[in-house]
């Protein structure tokens, strides 16, 4: 409860006093409780999302430049992470040559977009976010690229080589023995 005084400031009561800070300590205890392996994975993600949006926002005020919303999401994920390369270290193949770059798969997308989550969870919390939930506006981006990466696999026979002669595992010498085997009977 507010009420004024004789000047122009206001006058908090105890119980209003006491309630802010409860809220306060319960939003600071939810924050600094999250697994540690979760905020390992996030905060890396979290601050690529805050230089990205550095980088494309940088007009915006800085109270409205890190809110997440559903299409900031959605643009982030399209822009700066789909078709991307891993960024893990390339093998190298008995050869000595390196192998090419993979390009990052939808569960590395979903991880992404969990992560985005997570900064909106806290303004949504902190009541300085009132948009709706951000994965509502980027789902269809990870069907799609779901999509495309089945009609990769399926091209590449990926889903078939498993105990077949394409699994790497059978040698040519395996091949001909097996041809000869079935020519014979």
């Amino acid at each position: 409860m507010k009420s004024t005084h004789d000047s122009n400031f206001p006058v908090y009561s105890y119980g209003y006093v006491h309630c802010s800070y409860r809220l306060f300590s319960l939003l600071y205890f939810s924050l600094n409780s999250r697994p540690e392996n979760t905020k390992r994975a996030y905060e890396p993600k979290i601050e690529e999302y805050r230089r990205w949006c550095d980088s494309k926002f940088a007009h915006e005020s800085l109270e409205l430049r890190y809110i997440v919303n559903g299409e900031k999401a959605h643009f982030f994920l399209d822009d700066a992470v789909a078709g991307r390369s891993n960024r893990s270290k390339r093998k190298r193949a008995n050869d000595g040559e390196e192998s090419p770059a993979r390009v990052i798969r939808v569960a590395t997308l979903s991880q992404y977009g969990a992560a985005i989550v997570h900064p909106w969870e806290r303004q949504r919390q902190m009541k300085i976010n009132s948009n709706s939930h951000p994965r509502e506006t980027f789902a269809p981006l990870l069907e799609r690229v779901r999509r495309e990466e089945e009609e990769v696999k399926k091209a590449n026979f990926e889903d078939r080589e498993v105990g077949t002669i394409m699994d790497d595992y059978t040698t040519t010498d395996q091949i001909a023995d097996i041809t000869a085997y079935y020519f014979e009977q």
